[in-house]
């Protein structure tokens, strides 16, 4: 008889998970660097600075999103599917929120910088929160199962999908 074979060890598999994710950070952040270097390429400064100007404010709603229901779904002994779809739910909805929140102040951006194609722009800004959101359970069950191999593939392909 084949015995199965022996489960990893903890140790070797959070160096491989760490090691993994180093290297996608790396990838992560030449791919931004990258878009950032096109983006000043192909917009005029002006446009640039309109654009990057957004960013300040969908990055602050963004970290009043998360609630941390991600990290609960990671450390809890064990979870139903009932809670999975509760978390699924709520995330969904503080997405929107977030989406709407951002949308909503698109006339206040629009006209405290003087400028209506913020409007546009912030508008735009808004979707990847409400993205993200949907996103937040299988990632936070792939960080549960140290899947960081295919964690790592949605983090290179976020930022390359962001360019």
């Amino acid at each position: 008889m084949n015995a199965p074979p022996p489960p990893p060890q903890f140790g070797r598999v959070a160096l491989r998970g760490g090691l993994v994710t180093a290297g996608a950070q790396g990838f992560k952040m030449a791919i931004q660097f990258i878009s950032v270097v096109i983006l000043a390429r192909l917009l005029v400064p002006e446009d640039f600075g309109l654009v990057a100007s957004v960013g300040p404010i969908v990055a602050f709603v963004g970290l009043l999103q998360n609630l941390g229901l991600q990290q609960a779904l990671v450390q809890r002994r064990d979870i139903s599917d009932r809670q999975l779809n509760q978390v699924f739910w709520v995330s969904a909805l503080v997405g929107l929120g977030s989406s709407v929140v951002v949308a909503a102040l698109a006339p206040a951006i629009a006209a405290f910088y003087g400028d209506q194609r913020m409007f546009g722009i912030t508008m735009a800004s808004a979707l990847p929160l409400l993205l993200g959101s949907i996103a937040a359970v299988p990632l936070a069950l792939m960080n549960r199962h140290l899947q960081f191999g295919q964690l790592a593939i949605n983090d290179v392909a976020t930022a390359a999908a962001g360019l």
